[in-house]
């Protein structure tokens, strides 16, 4: 996992030619023959992006236009961005990679500076953003630590206050004239490390509180879509 930096995620060529890596290896290993055929579409994406995930850095317009320009650069169209709940500075310190780092504060949320430098220069160039926290407040996992690995303690309270601060993160986007096409409850929801913010979910804790059961309303009030089921929803 790269950390404090602008990180490429999809861009076509590579992802085609590991693909067809892949491909040549499984039919160097299984002798099965392969067919490819190009113009019988399966799958319709929706397009390819970068991730803004504790940037400490200055991204310049001349940067955006390279990455996000679809004549004179790479054209990507999605951008995730690194949603932190609560506004404890440590946590930023803990995104960033960096101590002191500065993020720019909601009321029950934050993202770091460099983050929201990225996410509107790409924006302005019609690129749609989603967002993804690493980690719960520390309060809310079984550690006691952002920073760190645990478990998702997994309580009613927990959940509703938790679906505040994600929607405030939207809110303080918002503010500074942002706007989120979906936002997930958590990034890799089974990998734990003790050097960086994760968090241990289980398949049951993740369908609660996106499906229609008593600790669905947290969500959908909190974010304000008539179901976090729907299309309409924008939770993923």
């Amino acid at each position: 996992m790269t950390r404090g930096r602008f990180v490429l995620h999809g861009v076509a060529s590579v992802g085609a030619a590991l693909a067809l890596v892949g491909l040549a290896v499984f039919y160097l290993r299984f002798q099965v023959p392969i067919t490819i055929r190009w113009n019988s579409p399966q799958q319709t994406i929706d397009g390819f992006g970068a991730s803004a995930t504790g940037y400490t850095g200055k991204f310049t317009p001349a940067q955006a236009e390279a990455y996000f320009d679809d004549s004179a650069g790479l054209g990507l169209s999605l951008l995730r961005l690194h949603a932190i709940a609560e506004t404890n500075p440590a946590e930023c310190d803990c995104v960033a990679n960096n101590s002191p780092a500065h993020c720019v504060r909601g009321g029950r949320s934050q993202i770091v500076d460099g983050d929201l430098q990225v996410a509107q220069l790409a924006a302005a160039r019609g690129v749609r953003l989603f967002a993804v926290p690493w980690s719960p407040p520390a309060a809310m996992k079984t550690s006691g630590k952002y920073c760190s690995g645990g478990e998702m303690i997994a309580t009613p309270a927990n959940f509703q206050s938790y679906a505040a601060e994600l929607a405030d993160f939207a809110a303080l986007l918002g503010s500074r004239g942002l706007s989120l096409f979906a936002m997930s409850i958590q990034n890799e929801p089974d990998i734990v490390s003790p050097e960086y913010d994760t968090c241990l979910w289980s398949a049951g804790q993740i369908f609660c509180p996106i499906s229609p059961r008593p600790c669905a309303p947290a969500v959908t009030e909190a974010s304000g879509s008539p179901s976090p089921r729907s299309p309409s929803g924008n939770l993923i």
